[in-house]
Parts: C-alpha cells; structure tokens; sequence
C-alpha cells in the first residue's frame, strides 16, 4: 500500500537525501541493529522479526511474517500488528 500526503509535503528548499557510500546495496537483507529490539531484534519471542532489506536510493522494506502470538482472535492477525499495514508510504 503507497500513496502520498500533501502534510509531509517537504519545503521547496529542503535537500534530498542521499545514499551513504556505505550503505547496503538494494535488495540486501539489513540485520537487526540491536538484539532485542521488537521491531527486527530476534532476542523477543513475540517480537515482530522484521526482514528489512535496502531499497533504491535511501527506501527500505520490511517483511512480517503474523505468528500465532500475534493473533487477537483464534485464526485472526491482532488488530495492533495490523494497523502499521495501512501505514502509507510516502513518495515524491
């Protein structure tokens, strides 16, 4: 799901980023930059074990995979990890 906001808009003047020379190249699987962060760190069993991997210019993906520890209901992804899913991403 992508789309873009007018509120996130940045100023005529603002500077684009640019990708470090030593950033992953696109496609390469990021690792975790602290054990046990929920986000990506493996340290937490109910974690969420994000896979990010570099995108072109300075994007990044992630992947979620919903475990059953992540159910709300038998069968049914909670609505909590649900919610970042309709989260936009914001292009120029």
């Amino acid at each position: 799901m992508s789309g873009t906001s007018a509120a996130l808009t940045p100023p005529a003047d603002a500077i684009a980023p640019v990708r470090h020379p030593d950033a992953p190249a696109p496609g390469e699987l990021i690792g975790a930059h602290y054990e046990d962060c929920f986000g990506c760190g493996e340290g937490q069993a109910h974690g969420l074990h994000l896979a990010a991997r570099a995108g072109d210019g300075v994007s990044v993906t992630a992947e979620f995979t919903v475990r059953e520890a992540h159910q709300g209901a038998p069968g049914l992804a909670h609505g909590g990890v649900r919610s970042p899913r309709s989260t936009r991403r914001w292009a120029p």
